[in-house]
């Protein structure tokens, strides 16, 4: 898990991509810090994982703030706009991550934004720190 600073909120970026992992992750950050907001990234790992797990996946999200990315996929499974729409049927109380939005939770201050997903997250996460870091 690697924090990030922005402000008085922290970026989070972890590696967690099964609901056990997901479901004692967030529970720690809740722990860890009770005061701010708790909002969640999250990039499916494989359409194979995220079907057979999807009902273990909504439910590890909860009553969260969540934001979801289009599929990690891997060398057996390519990206398919069929697949990543039936994955969007999954997640419909959910958003589609747009980094605008996570922007404007970070302007709000008091925020714990949490990436997951063994995808390329990291990415995200330091387009939001070049976009701060060039407004400061």
């Amino acid at each position: 898990m690697n924090e990030y600073y922005i402000y008085d909120n922290v970026i989070i970026d972890d590696y967690a991509h099964h609901p056990t992992e997901i479901k004692a992750l967030l529970s720690g950050l809740e722990q860890k810090y009770p005061e701010k907001e708790l909002i969640v990234v999250f990039q499916p790992h494989t359409y194979s994982r995220t079907f057979s797990l999807a009902k273990e996946f909504v439910q590890c999200f909860g009553n969260y703030k969540t934001y979801i990315r289009n599929t990690f996929t891997s060398g057996r499974e390519q990206y398919s706009k069929e697949l990543e729409d039936e994955v969007k049927k999954i997640f419909t109380n959910y958003q589609e991550y747009k980094i605008n939005k996570i922007k404007e939770y970070l302007e709000e201050r008091k925020k714990v934004i949490v990436f997951v997903g063994a995808g390329d997250n990291y990415n995200c996460i330091q387009e939001l720190m070049k976009i701060f870091s060039e407004n400061s």
